[in-house]
């Protein structure tokens, strides 16, 4: 192997870089040109399908909560119940969100749960949302709300 001088060693480098950074300007051009270019690219009849694709894939008011409890377990507010897909597809990705409310009904705390099961129609399903965790202590509350935010049909 040949022992390079200073003068070729940087002038060989300087040429290596030289090859990297032109693929990188290449590519830097590139894709600000599609971001920028997307949207016109698109018509607005596929953004419309779209959004009644994604509207029609939130099935959120098919879940029903049957019925919850509330549980303490040392610093942990336990929320246990029972959701049903009262609809007629299958539905998962569901998603619970407690609000824990002082007596002037302002938000002091929340929290929410995923549950992955899918869910056939009219099956029923156990939950537990939990509000807090380790060293964190659920603040003191004086109602809670319970909804279900999110549920689709994949």
């Amino acid at each position: 192997m040949e022992t390079l001088k200073p003068g070729k060693l940087i002038k060989n480098g300087f040429w290596t870089g030289i090859g990297f950074l032109i693929p990188l300007i290449g590519a830097y051009i590139l894709g600000t040109y599609l971001i920028y270019a997307m949207p016109f690219l698109w018509n607005s009849s596929n953004i419309d399908e779209i959004e009644n694709y994604l509207d029609e894939s939130d099935k959120t008011d098919q879940i029903r909560i049957v019925s919850f409890r509330e549980s303490m377990n040392a610093d942990q507010l336990l929320i246990l119940g029972v959701i049903e897909n009262a609809g007629d597809t299958p539905l998962g990705s569901i998603r619970l969100e407690a609000e824990l409310l002082d007596d002037k009904q302002q938000l002091v705390y929340e929290c929410s749960e995923y549950i992955s099961k899918k869910l056939k129609p009219q099956q029923k399903e156990n939950f537990q949302v939990r509000c807090g965790c380790g060293s964190q202590v659920t603040p003191p509350y004086e109602s809670l709300t319970l909804r279900v935010v999110g549920a689709s049909m994949y």
